[in-house]
């Protein structure tokens, strides 16, 4: 607040500054144009006075009486000097010394700044002509006793002679002096007086403003109890009330968020152990559900093995001999028998992925050896139907070091849906080194019917099919690229779809050769 104070003084103190300034100067040229009109008034007066008193001297030559009336003017008038000229211009009386002198008609500005410098002219010179009228009689006029009748004032005047009276200006420029110097020292003190005042002023208008600076940094501190004190009925008295108004009002709305706060506080503790009850419970139901499934697997898989096996018993005759409708009966059991087994294996993987539960062996295999293997697995699948499997691996595929059981079920599981979607042409498994560093790239490649654009962002989740159509000539239930998708995320890849409506689709499987925990574990510096 002190800066504050101290421009609202310094604003004073200038307006006042410049106040008296113009005054003082309005002031001092007003009384020194009336000064300087009187001085020259009395110069001219004093010329006209000696040029009638010279005017007969000069008719008859009378030089004593001209050095007499140049004396007297000199010696009663108070003057520098004062000289009488006859027609020619020549000096026929004089009183005094002539010095340099200026026209009386010079600006009273000039006269101001040369007294208070001292180079201003100290005489003022008047000149006054010495004039007489023309006697000249006109024919028109009478002569009485020789004499004739004096002729009009506003006849023609004959100049014959001058007058010069050099006016003294030590009064003036004394009277300049003591004018200018009264009028500084008033203005010196008017400030002075000035400058006390507007500090009071400033003190006495900053000093309720302090008062409720302070009181606004307590309460922006935290106490909101601060209230600002006044007597006072003006403007600042109506700030400090309404700044206790508002105070009061701070203090109620922080003192209802505090218990809205507190209240909240509550709720939220209270929801949040009776959400962590429900995620207790939850996770032990998904505990109960995992392990149901497990069982319920586990318990359907046995059956359905033994199922298969005795079919295939009975179809190789160990039961006796089998004719060939009896054949396509026990073909048709373990057709189905297998389906109901995939099924249930898909479950049982969705279920641990679901878990995060998944178990993982790491190994070194040939990428090339799984391709192959798939290819005869799902020959006979492909041969009931007019569709070719091309395996295309490239020459320099590197071995891979991961879980070799789940990047044989990610491929097998986009084979086998490619084969449900594809009713004629050829589906290409290819896998080549990718462009990324220490990747390999699985392609499969079908000539199917391809997949909506308003289906494609949907594929990879569960218990989702292309088209109810397509799903009840399929069969499944949805789960095989959910699972995939699973499966590529465990062992740290991607994957990534393109298709078009009836010209195919192509799953794009993008896995690091090394598995990303095992390089992990390997860059870590070891103790021997």
């Amino acid at each position: 607040m002190t800066g504050f104070a101290a421009r609202v003084a310094t604003a004073v103190w200038v307006l006042v500054l410049v106040a008296c300034l113009a005054l003082s100067f309005v002031f001092t040229r007003g009384y020194l144009q009336e000064l300087q009109k009187n001085l020259a008034q009395r110069g001219r007066i004093i010329g006209e006075s000696v040029s009638h008193e010279a005017e007969v001297a000069l008719l008859s030559g009378d030089m004593a009486g001209l050095a007499r009336i140049a004396a007297r003017a000199y010696a009663a008038r108070g003057l520098r000097y004062c000289r009488i000229l006859d027609d020619r211009g020549a000096v026929v009386a004089a009183a005094g010394s002539r010095q340099h002198g200026t026209p009386p008609d010079q600006r009273i500005g000039r006269q101001i700044w040369g007294a208070i410098l001292g180079v201003a002219p100290t005489v003022w010179e008047f000149r006054t002509p010495v004039t007489i009228a023309e006697l000249q009689p006109r024919d028109e006029e009478l002569t009485f006793f020789d004499h004739a009748a004096p002729p009009p004032e506003d006849g023609p005047q004959r100049q014959i002679g001058t007058v010069l009276v050099g006016l003294d200006l030590q009064e003036l420029q004394e009277s300049y002096r003591e004018v200018l110097l009264t009028s500084l020292l008033l203005t010196a003190i008017v400030v002075f007086l000035a400058m006390i005042a507007a500090a009071v002023l400033a003190r006495l208008l900053v000093r309720p403003l302090g008062v409720l600076v302070r009181a606004t940094d307590l309460i922006a501190q935290g106490h909101l109890d601060t209230r600002v004190e006044t007597s006072r009925t003006d403007e600042i008295g109506t700030l400090a009330a309404s700044f206790n108004v508002m105070a009061e009002s701070v203090a109620e709305t922080r003192a209802a968020l505090e218990e809205q706060t507190h209240t909240l506080e509550e709720k939220v503790e209270a929801r949040t152990q009776r959400l962590q009850a429900l995620n207790a419970e939850l996770e032990e139901a998904n505990r109960l559900k995992s392990e149901f499934l497990a069982t319920v697997s586990h318990e359907l898989r046995t059956p359905l093995n033994v199922i298969m096996g005795y079919a295939s018993m009975m179809n190789d005759g160990e039961a006796g001999p089998v004719t060939d409708e009896q054949r396509e009966l026990l073909a048709a059991v373990h057709r189905y028998s297998k389906l109901q087994l995939d099924l249930i294996t898909n479950v049982l993987d969705f279920s641990r992925l679901a878990s995060g539960k998944v178990s993982m062996r790491i190994e070194q295999f040939s990428l090339r050896s799984v391709l192959h293997d798939l290819h005869a697995l799902n020959a006979p699948r492909v041969a009931e139907r007019d569709v070719q499997l091309v395996i295309d691996a490239a020459p320099d595929l590197p071995d891979l070091e991961t879980d070799r059981v789940k990047v044989q079920e990610i491929i097998h599981n986009l084979i086998d849906n490619a084969i449900k979607f594809t009713e004629h042409g050829s589906i290409t498994v290819r896998a080549f080194t990718g462009l990324v560093r220490g990747h390999v790239v699985i392609e499969v490649e079908d000539t199917g019917v391809g997949i909506p654009p308003d289906e494609v962002p949907h594929v990879f989740e569960e218990f989702r099919q292309v088209g109810e159509s397509s799903t009840r000539r399929t069969g499944g239930v949805g789960l095989g690229l959910s699972i995939v998708k699973g499966l590529v995320g465990v062992l740290g890849g991607r994957i990534g779809v393109t298709s078009t409506v009836g010209k195919g689709s192509t799953f794009r499987v993008e896995l690091p050769i090394v598995l990303p925990r095992l390089e992990a574990e390997r860059s870590l510096p070891r103790v021997a």
